[in-house]
């Protein structure tokens, strides 16, 4: 194997030549009392943690757009999205004031409708027996708070990216930003 294909083949170092001396050089440096070839000096470790803890803390403390703070902007934006949220979940799960909450059965029903114009009979009947599921083992009101922030989530999400995605499109100052964001964001697992 060449290295790197610098050389033909049948020529200079082969891979496993390399790889058996860099492991003998670490075996010697290791035994010769220089510990940074065997473990990762922690003086040479990057404050990251204390970097992005300092710039948290100065949104949350100090930082200011004139007229209001950025906290009170993340408040604001907090409390728009939380009036919607405190509706669909009142529906699903806790009711609104004098109003009831919407009964399983009755949710059960709309779901099973819905996967009968979706997909037929057969997916009907699925989503009926999840649903039913989810009631028998006691976590109706977990799943109905999952899906009310599902369902206020999804819709903020994708008009969010579709809007960032056309302005990118339209605006190449837009994109050279993004571009490197959404490409450290695909190695992320959680992203």
């Amino acid at each position: 194997m060449a290295v790197a294909g610098l050389m033909p083949r049948g020529r200079g170092i082969s891979a496993a030549m390399l790889w058996g001396t860099a492991v003998v050089v670490v075996f010697v440096l290791s035994q010769w009392g220089h510990d940074w070839a065997v473990s990762y000096p922690k003086a040479w470790i990057m404050p990251f943690e204390e970097w992005i803890g300092g710039l948290f803390n100065w949104l949350k403390d100090d930082a200011t757009f004139g007229l209001f703070t950025f906290q009170e902007l993340t408040r604001a934006i907090s409390w728009v999205i939380s009036q919607p949220y405190a509706l669909v979940r009142g529906l699903l799960s806790g009711g609104i004031g004098p109003l009831p909450a919407i009964s399983w059965v009755g949710l059960t029903g709309a779901i099973a409708l819905l996967g009968l114009w979706a997909g037929g009979r057969g997916l009907a009947m699925l989503v009926t027996a999840l649903m039913t599921f989810i009631a028998v083992f006691g976590q109706w009101d977990s799943a109905m708070t999952t899906l009310a922030s599902i369902l206020i989530a999804v819709p903020i999400g994708v008009m969010g990216g579709l809007m960032l995605g056309l302005a990118s499109f339209r605006w190449r100052w837009v994109e050279r930003p993004l571009a490197p964001v959404l490409d450290l964001m695909q190695t992320v697992p959680v992203f």
